[in-house]
């Protein structure tokens, strides 16, 4: 019987199943290398991971020093802007920065004294706030001195400008050209991320001036 059992050979496969299996099985060594050293890189890309961590970093650092320059900057304007207000709502205050216009240049020669003071020992911490802080009670002494001798509604035009036109062009410091540009593009680009009171000082200077120069404007289109 069982000599006359002929052979069967094995049923062939599929030719489809053939030709999905045609393929050997992927690799996994260089998935396992690639966790390790990292992906391989595009033919754009050649620049080291080292120096994009560096750069990533500067960027982290730039953005917290503009935050402390503007911080900085808001406590002054917002001391300017007291010391302006009381001699509107003091009567007798503003008689007597009026009548005592040596004060005005106590403050004015004290301000510039306190601003070298400031450059001076501007990393030195906490007596660069120290002198920052006499230079700007200085300056606010001198701003109230002059708004005084203006009409309140003049002068808060002249506020409102001002803050509107320093926002406009610090949104667009880095397209355009104008003093208080080229400073709020040192402060972004230039100055070191350790000499937030020296630009604090610069953009403030700023402010203080085209302040000045807009009431000037305003009180003469009013006169004429």
């Amino acid at each position: 019987m069982a000599a006359n059992t002929k052979y069967q050979p094995a049923p062939q496969r599929d030719s489809l199943e053939e030709s999905s299996y045609a393929q050997p099985p992927p690799s996994y060594q260089q998935d396992d290398h690639a966790a390790l050293l990292g992906a391989p890189r595009s033919e754009d890309d050649n620049l080291p991971d080292d120096f994009k961590a560096s750069v990533f970093k500067q960027d982290i650092h730039r953005r917290t020093f503009i935050r402390k320059v503007y911080a900085i900057l808001t406590v002054q304007l917002f001391a300017t802007a007291i010391a302006s207000s009381i001699s509107f709502y003091s009567a007798a205050y503003k008689s007597w920065i009026q009548n005592n216009p040596w004060m005005m240049y106590l403050g004015l020669f004290g301000a510039i004294g306190f601003m070298l003071l400031t450059f001076w020992k501007r990393k030195s911490y906490p007596t660069n706030l120290i002198f920052l802080s006499a230079f700007t009670a200085m300056e606010a002494y001198c701003i109230s001195v002059v708004t005084s001798f203006y009409d309140s509604k003049i002068v808060i035009e002249a506020l409102v400008f001002t803050l509107g036109i320093f926002v406009a062009l610090t949104l667009f410091a880095c397209q355009s050209n104008g003093y208080i540009l080229v400073d709020t593009q040192l402060v972004m680009r230039h100055y070191h991320v350790e000499e937030e009171i020296a630009a604090s000082i610069s953009l403030y200077l700023d402010i203080i001036n085209l302040f000045l120069a807009i009431l000037r404007i305003l009180n003469s289109q009013q006169n004429n």
